[in-house]
């Protein structure tokens, strides 16, 4: 019994090693099948040739120098600024696929904004303000002058600091009355708003600095559309009463 398990072991390890040999010698150099990717040079990594074939072998060939960096002469912009962020311009290399950065340096904020049709900045959101729309009075001592009439054509506005190197410093009575402006920013040199400045306008919302001391009765009469004020302090508070449509109280919040 026990040489007939002799027999048969040798058996299985003479078919194991027969099946070594042929897995070692039917796939050589000749008979492989050899598929091939060039993969080229880049500016950092030398170029070359890869063959391969199904069983695994492989190899390579066909090596190209690599190229190096191609930079810029100059710097060339990468970001450019706007009113509110930065940008940066680079030198970087000019070959597709790298855009190695050599040099880089920051540039900037743009000094203007970039206005829409609806007089609105598309970066930050603010409004334009163009001193030449509006009919300017001065004011009684002489120190200021008070917006008298709105006679452009934007819906958002920005009240203009100053006329003829003085403060604007108030808003007259009607000055907006009947107006089709839905959005206005008022700048901190003004100090009061008189009574029907915005009656029965088109007025949405109105930004009010804390430098705006008092509004007279009846500043918003029956602005139908008015439902946002945004004010500094506690202007909101202290003059709810004079920001009233139509007996309803509109939604403010204080900064």
């Amino acid at each position: 019994m026990k040489n007939k398990n002799n027999k048969i072991l040798k058996i299985l390890y003479i078919a194991l090693f027969m099946t070594i040999l042929v897995c070692l010698t039917s796939c050589n150099e000749h008979e492989c099948l050899y598929s091939s990717v060039y993969n080229p040079p880049t500016c950092e990594k030398e170029g070359y040739t890869a063959y391969k074939c199904s069983c695994g072998k492989e190899y390579f060939d066909n090596y190209k120098q690599k190229l190096g960096h191609n930079y810029t002469s100059s710097y060339v912009i990468e970001s450019a600024s706007t009113c509110i962020t930065k940008g940066y311009e680079v030198i970087k290399c000019q070959r597709e696929n790298c855009g190695s950065i050599y040099a880089k340096r920051e540039l900037p904020l743009r000094n203007h904004h970039l206005y829409n049709l609806n007089n609105v900045c598309k970066d930050c959101g603010d409004y334009g303000c163009y001193e030449n729309q509006y009919i300017y009075t001065l004011n009684e001592d002489k120190t200021g002058y008070e917006i008298s009439s709105y006679i452009g054509n934007y819906v958002n506005i920005r009240l203009p600091e100053s006329y003829n190197n003085l403060p604007v410093v108030g808003i007259n009575k009607n000055a907006f009355q009947c107006s089709t402006v839905k959005n206005v920013k008022i700048p901190n040199t003004v100090k009061y708003i008189k009574s029907s400045a915005f009656n029965a306008s088109e007025i949405e919302s109105i930004e009010v600095p804390d430098s705006v001391e008092y509004i007279e009765k009846n500043a918003f009469l029956y602005c139908n559309y008015l439902k946002f004020v945004t004010a500094e302090g506690e202007l909101c508070v202290t003059s709810l009463s004079r920001l009233r449509t139509d007996n309803e109280v509109v939604l403010y919040s204080v900064r």
